[in-house]
């Protein structure tokens, strides 16, 4: 890896395949400064099989990865940032493996929406699916569901008003 590139706007997936060769969506960021890449890779000898895509239109700006830690060596403000890059995305990993592993699909998805506000109208159920480790037939069922719910509570809340 000779570049680092950090999102800018937008969205980026990250997604691979597993040992029977089916793909899965490992991560989605959409916060600008988002470092866009296996935070593994940082470690020399990693091979990352990650392969990072842009889901929306948006931009990413790259920093030669040899100059950039150059700089975290002898700028102890640049070191803090780095720390913090880093801090930030094992808790972002640490929260979607707390999700995953203690919410039912339902939870999931709420999670999702209130992470991810408005994502789920700029990218495909497949993918927003596979993130959350549900079927795509799930997530329609979710969908329609939460649809039920709002139609429900716009006529309730339409009662009160009268």
């Amino acid at each position: 890896m000779d570049e680092l590139c950090f999102l800018d706007e937008g969205c980026i997936m990250g997604s691979s395949t597993n040992d029977e060769g089916e793909f899965y969506v490992d991560c989605i960021e959409n916060k600008p400064g988002t470092a866009c890449v296996d935070v593994r890779a940082l470690n020399n000898g990693f091979v990352s099989t990650l392969n990072i895509e842009m889901l929306t239109c948006g931009a990413v700006f790259s920093v030669p990865l040899t100059e950039l830690m150059e700089l975290v060596a002898q700028n102890p403000e640049a070191n803090r940032v780095y720390v913090d890059l880093l801090e930030r995305a094992v808790i972002r990993n640490w929260n979607l493996r707390k999700v995953l592993t203690t919410c039912d699909a339902m939870g999931r998805y709420r999670w999702f929406l209130s992470e991810y506000p408005g994502l789920e109208q700029q990218i495909s159920g497949k993918l927003i699916a596979s993130y959350l480790s549900i079927t795509s037939v799930t997530l329609s069922r979710l969908r329609r569901i939460l649809k039920a719910e709002e139609e429900s509570d716009g006529e309730t809340d339409g009662e009160e008003a009268e």
